[in-house]
C-alpha cells in the first residue's frame, strides 16, 4: 500500500509538472512569435532608415539611433558599410538580420528574406534649382501668378514655429524639414538643424500622394493601363499568383492576394 501510494503521488506531481509545462508553453510560444516578428520588423526597419538617412541623406547615424531607431537601442546592432552602400542589422546574436541597399541616386531598396536585390537602372537625382533657403516667397511654376498669394504672414510663421517647437520630451516632433506651397508659389519653408533644401528626406505617406497624381498622369496620356497586369519579370512562373496584380491594386495599396500582416 505505501508503494503503491508513493506512485499515486509520483503520478499526481507528473501531471502537474506537465499541466504547467503545458500552460507555460502555452503562454511563452505566442510571445516568442511576436518577439521573432517585431525583430524581424525591427532590423529591416533599422536597415533602412540607416541606409536612406546616412548613405542617401549624408545625417549623423548617431542622430538618427537616437531619434528615429531610438526604442532599438540595445536590442538591435546596425554596422554601416559606406563604401558597399550596404546596411546590415541584426538581433538576437544575429539569428534574425535586416538588410538595405542603396540604389544609386534612387533611394534604398531592402533586402527581403536573402533574395537578391534588383538593382535599379542608374539615374541622376535633380539638383534643386533653388537650394537655398528663401524668406521671402518665391515662384516654383510658370503657370503661377506674377504676384504671390496674400496670406496672413503672422499666422502661418506661428504655426510653423509651433511645429518645430519640442514642447514635451516625452511625446518629440522632431519636424525636419516644412515648405509651404500655394499657387505655384514657395510662400514659406524652413529646416531643421543639419537639414538643407537639398537634403533627400524620406517622404512618408506624402510618397503615395505624390505617386497617385504621377499615375493619373501617365493613365491619362495612355502611358499606363489600371486593371491590367503588370508583367514584372520577377512575377513570371506561370504558378506565381502576383501575375494577376494590376496597377490599380498596388493603388489601393491591396494586391488582392491574401496576406497576414502580423
Amino acid at each position: 500500500m505505501p508503494r503503491l501510494f508513493g506512485r499515486t503521488v509520483q503520478n499526481r506531481a507528473l501531471g502537474v509538472s506537465v499541466v504547467v509545462l503545458g500552460t507555460a508553453a502555452a503562454l511563452t510560444l505566442p510571445l516568442a512569435h511576436k518577439t521573432f516578428n517585431l525583430a524581424r520588423a525591427g532590423t529591416a526597419y533599422s536597415a533602412k532608415i540607416l541606409c536612406s538617412g546616412v548613405l542617401m541623406a549624408g545625417m549623423d547615424a548617431n542622430r538618427l539611433k537616437r531619434e528615429d531607431l531610438a526604442l532599438a537601442q540595445g536590442l538591435i546592432q546596425t554596422q554601416i558599410d559606406v563604401n558597399r552602400g550596404v546596411v546590415h542589422a541584426w538581433a538576437f546574436l544575429g539569428l534574425v538580420r535586416g538588410k538595405a541597399v542603396r540604389q544609386g541616386n534612387l533611394g534604398c531598396s531592402q533586402a527581403i528574406a536573402n533574395t537578391k536585390v534588383v538593382k535599379l537602372p542608374d539615374q541622376r537625382r535633380e539638383q534643386p534649382t533653388n537650394p537655398i533657403v528663401q524668406t521671402t516667397p518665391w515662384k516654383i511654376s510658370s503657370d503661377a501668378a506674377d504676384i504671390p498669394p496674400r496670406i496672413n504672414r503672422n499666422k502661418l510663421d506661428k504655426a510653423i514655429r509651433k511645429a518645430f517647437e519640442e514642447a514635451q520630451a516625452s511625446a518629440p516632433k522632431r519636424t525636419r524639414a516644412i515648405v509651404v506651397v500655394q499657387d505655384g508659389w514657395v510662400i514659406a519653408e524652413r529646416y531643421a538643424d543639419g537639414i538643407t533644401p537639398e537634403t533627400p528626406l524620406i517622404g512618408w505617406s506624402m510618397s503615395k500622394s505624390l505617386t497617385h497624381a504621377l499615375i493619373g498622369i501617365a493613365v491619362e496620356n495612355g502611358q499606363l493601363r489600371l486593371n491590367e497586369p503588370l508583367s514584372l519579370p520577377e512575377w513570371g512562373n506561370n504558378k506565381d499568383d502576383r501575375q494577376k496584380i494590376t496597377l490599380d491594386h498596388l493603388l489601393r495599396m491591396n494586391s488582392g492576394l491574401r496576406f497576414d500582416e502580423r
